[in-house]
């Protein structure tokens, strides 16, 4: 345990503290609270800068895990690894042998956490670290941003609550990435067909918890809601369009691969459906998409790559009937039994009261469409016990009159 004073007083640079052996100061680093910490630290002591460079796995390792905890660090090397499957799908065997691929070692890695974890390599821990750093920590910021304004709320997150939103980011990107190209793309093509919806429900969202599942819904809900405000403000043209989204950022689009006509002016606020495939499809771009927009960096599109929306998540969402004919689970069975499901307090691990709240103390598997988008809108199942009742939230959510998605007793 570290000595109780200021972090910088120990850090402090002079020739005691530079003249520690590397080894001493690596296990110093190792107890840093956070990444913020370590950068900090790192840039002010050239020792420090080479202690952390001689041991960087172990470094990063501890203290992305105190910080994060262990469900998010998961989420972050399942993450990694379908970047990586992504990336050399063309020497897997197409993209459905790439997504099975993930999924056997997404299971194991679900059923063996600390294991996974204690394997993990340099190369997957800096991927981890870098990812959160440039993507996922600017996604977290703007969208509780976006989540707390639907409450009377001056609130700052817990830290519960931002692993609660790390771990749903983490997921979207990851469905994004592996899961979200139209299963009838490539239908003659056995090695490229892609994963149904009921398939990705059971292998992949059949991973987590109903609540956690319903977490990557809210995300959605809000990327749903943020494009679709962007899409209607702007005026999709030939030439560069801009103009200001809902929240203040400057968007610049562009169609630069087309002769201009006419014909080929489109307007979203004319063309609802045009529109909505237009979000769809930046959603399935993942969060680097969402994120370059965010900082303004985002490269003129040409519109009409658009028109391929692919498979959109709310699609495979409403599949949850199929889902339980095909892959019938045990928690459907709590479901229709009704087996209680108690408030124990906020952990990585544990419902959420608002989700416990919203079902009455029942256990549920209903969720996206069963929910109705308002409810998502408002990020119910990231939010802490203290925070719903300080809001108000918690009398509104048990007050919801809500539909379990119903079983349908017949084979496929």
């Amino acid at each position: 345990m570290l000595i109780d004073c200021d972090i910088w007083d120990i850090f402090k640079p002079g020739p005691n503290w530079e003249s520690l052996p590397l080894v001493l100061v690596s296990e110093v680093l190792r107890y840093l609270p956070t990444l913020n910490d370590l950068r900090a630290v790192v840039t002010a002591s050239p020792n420090a800068k080479a202690a952390y460079d001689d041991d960087k796995r172990r470094v990063l390792l501890d203290i992305m895990t105190r910080q994060f905890g262990t469900e998010v660090m998961l989420s972050m090397y399942f993450h990694a690894k379908a970047a990586q499957f992504r990336a050399s799908s063309r020497d897997v065997g197409g993209d459905n042998g790439v997504a099975e691929a993930f999924l056997t070692l997404a299971g194991y890695g679900v059923r063996n956490k600390k294991t996974v974890l204690r394997s993990c390599t340099l190369e997957d821990v800096i991927r981890m670290q870098q990812s959160y750093i440039h993507v996922v920590r600017l996604a977290a910021t703007r969208i509780f941003a976006g989540f707390l304004r639907e409450l009377p709320l001056d609130h700052r997150p817990t830290v519960i609550e931002e692993r609660r939103i790390l771990c749903a980011l983490y997921r979207l990107d990851i469905w994004a990435m592996m899961f979200s190209e139209d299963y009838e793309d490539s239908r003659d093509d056995p090695r490229t067909r892609r994963m149904r919806p009921a398939r990705i429900l059971h292998l992949f969202f059949g991973l987590f918890h109903p609540w956690e599942a319903e977490s990557v819904a809210c995300v959605h809900e809000y990327l749903a809601s943020y494009y679709n405000k962007v899409f209607w403000r702007i005026k999709l043209a030939p030439l560069l369009a801009e103009c200001e989204d809902n929240e203040g950022v400057i968007v610049r689009w562009a169609s630069t691969d087309c002769e201009y006509t006419e014909s080929r002016r489109w307007y979203p606020s004319e063309d609802y459906i045009a529109c909505n495939l237009w979000k769809q499809k930046m959603i399935r771009m993942g969060l680097r998409r969402f994120t370059a927009l965010l900082s303004g960096d985002l490269k003129p599109l040409n519109v009409l790559d658009f028109a391929d929306a692919g498979a959109p998540l709310d699609e495979t969402f409403g599949k949850q009937t199929f889902r339980k004919i095909r892959f019938p689970d045990i928690r459907d069975r709590w479901e229709k039994t009704e087996q209680a499901m108690e408030f124990k307090g906020d952990a990585e691990d544990l419902p959420p009261l608002g989700w416990v709240a919203l079902w009455d103390q029942r256990w549920s598997m209903s969720w996206g469409p069963a929910t109705p988008d308002f409810v998502r809108a408002k990020g119910y199942t990231f939010w802490d016990a203290t925070t719903l009742v300080d809001s108000g939230l918690l009398p509104y959510l048990q007050n919801m009159r809500v539909f379990r998605i119903p079983d349908v007793e017949q084979t496929w």
